[in-house]
């Protein structure tokens, strides 16, 4: 009797966590569409322009470590163990804040160690090299839901 008793309360809980898990993936359902359709709405607010410029800095780094600033503001860093690999692209558009020239420094480190500790002074045959770059991206480039 006992047996029995059990036997269908654990049928009654297993019938229980199934219909409690088909309601709740129809709810996550209904809040996805309504993410999706609320991030639509609010991408078509968004203005856009047919010339939409990029700027960016490409950092070539060998043997230091850096810190760089547009404006008075850390845009990227590096202090980064062993040697890096290539030039590294750090979008800037998002620091210029109004039109015309733009404040552009660095700050160069003896190379890492190893992570939190630096050599104590810059390597003679550390490089460093920055280019910067404009370009643009076109209406139709851009991504649409």
């Amino acid at each position: 009797m006992l047996a029995k008793i059990k036997s269908l309360l654990l049928v009654f809980l297993g019938l229980l966590t199934l219909t409690s898990c088909a309601q709740a993936t129809k709810k996550q359902e209904n809040r996805n569409t309504e993410y999706r359709d609320k991030i639509k709405n609010i991408y078509k607010e968004v203005k856009t322009y047919d010339y939409n410029p990029v700027y960016q800095l490409k950092v070539n780094t060998n043997l230091c470590s850096y810190e760089a600033y547009i404006n008075d503001i850390l845009v990227d860093f590096s202090f980064t163990p062993g040697r890096t690999a290539g030039e590294q692209n750090i979008d800037i558009a998002q620091y210029i804040l109004k039109s015309g020239k733009q404040i552009v420094r660095f700050k160069i480190y003896p190379k890492a160690i190893k992570k939190g500790i630096l050599e104590s002074l810059v390597d003679k045959n550390a490089d460093f090299s920055i280019r910067i770059v404009h370009g643009r991206i076109l209406q139709n480039e851009i991504c649409r839901f």
